[in-house]
């Protein structure tokens, strides 16, 4: 199992858009399009609280659910 992790661990790409509220979820639609989209963690700081949150697994998407959860602005 452990090595799983690590295999995981190998394709880990970090990205940040520093307009989030206005470009985020646009870039990560276009993430879902390519098929690209593995494990993906959205945070929208909102009058320094966390507004939304959004995840979306592999598997998911390989079902075609891969709908994740959204915050209030949707």
């Amino acid at each position: 199992m452990v090595e799983d992790g690590a295999e995981e661990l190998e394709d880990l790409v970090h990205f940040s858009v520093s307009e989030l509220p206005s470009r985020g979820y646009g870039v990560m639609e276009e993430i879902r399009r390519q098929g690209k989209l593995c494990d993906v963690t959205l945070k929208v700081p909102w009058s320094g609280r966390w507004l939304a949150e959004e995840k979306a697994t592999e598997r998911e998407e390989k079902r075609g659910g891969g709908q994740g959860k959204r915050g209030p602005a949707d």
